[in-house]
């Protein structure tokens, strides 16, 4: 049964949500997904993939709620005034959705006494997600979609997240193909052409190829470190606190997401084995990949890998 429902946040704003409410729950407990919405879109999600999700689950015996937080969607409240899109970004990678999101949390658990309760967000739902997570001891597991840890802002361009894996790869064989297209070669000599984004490339494959390295980050310099490489200090804050309570956590990533590649260099490859192999050796901390899909799942074939991963990693924690 689906039910729309309002509730009011903390600063008395109404939030609206619709709550799928299962026929048979599951077999012990009362357990609770809340899915977040992504960025700046509604609780419906692009290719409506947040409903679709949202079904199944509920079908399967969950209670699970979408929202949105306010000023998105059909809640209350406004955005911050004249502020451009990628600063908007940024500012939901600090937290700008995470008090509805607790608000929410906290509501849902009392007006349906669960046991248990998940969180599962996609790009900035994600960051919501992990934010609240570590804001909020009950949360019992996050799905975490191609989270951002590059800190946006209206300075931000392309060329900062080449930093060397896939996409770099991608866009390099990419050149490497276009010497013999003339079109290619008119952009060039008319300089309507990214060559920040080009030298960036070609640079770094040049120095990965010459001169490979494993990044290592020492944590008495992580600050300094997110700082210089414009990465989000607050997801890495966010993920020691949660994996400190062994919270499970399963990381999904899109294989043509344009976040990867700053994902596995400066966590997935590096901090992550470093700092919390344990965790992943207990499958507290869990990584998957799926292949060849786009940020978005466009095609039902990625939205059914992507689901099923989501399912078995929440049978296996239940």
């Amino acid at each position: 049964m689906e039910t729309a429902i309002s509730y009011e946040n903390r600063s008395g704003k109404t939030l609206f949500s619709i709550v799928h409410e299962p026929v048979n729950t599951l077999q012990g407990s009362k357990t609770g997904i809340i899915i977040l919405n992504p960025g700046l879109k509604y609780r419906v999600a692009p290719h409506r993939l947040n409903v679709k999700l949202a079904r199944k689950l509920c079908d399967m015996g969950y209670f699970v709620l979408r929202f949105d937080p306010a000023g998105i969607g059909d809640s209350e409240g406004e955005l911050p005034a004249n502020m451009p899109v990628a600063d908007l970004w940024g500012q939901i990678q600090r937290g700008l959705f995470l008090n509805d999101t607790v608000d929410t949390v906290n509501m849902m658990i009392s007006r349906w006494d669960l046991d248990r309760l998940y969180l599962i967000g996609s790009c900035g739902g994600a960051i919501t997600s992990l934010l609240a997570a570590a804001s909020i001891p009950r949360t019992d597991g996050i799905c975490l979609i191609d989270i951002p840890i590059f800190q946006w802002d209206t300075n931000s361009t392309l060329s900062d997240i080449i930093v060397g894996g896939h996409e770099t790869r991608q866009l390099f064989s990419g050149y490497i193909k276009k010497i013999a297209d003339l079109k290619a070669w008119y952009k060039l000599l008319t300089l309507n052409f990214d060559f920040r984004t080009a030298w960036k490339v070609v640079t770094v494959t040049l120095r990965n190829h010459l001169l490979p390295q494993k990044i290592k980050i020492k944590e008495s310099d992580l600050a300094r470190f997110c700082a210089d490489k414009k990465l989000n200090y607050e997801f890495f804050e966010g993920i020691d606190s949660v994996l400190s309570r062994n919270t499970p956590v399963l990381f999904v990533t899109a294989g043509n997401d344009h976040g990867r590649d700053t994902f596995e260099t400066y966590f997935k490859y590096s901090l992550a084995p470093q700092k919390y192999g344990s965790n992943m050796a207990s499958n507290s901390l869990i990584f998957t990949l799926i292949e060849n899909a786009n940020h978005v799942y466009t095609l039902s074939e990625w939205q059914n890998e992507l689901f099923q991963a989501v399912f078995e990693w929440l049978h296996k924690n239940n």
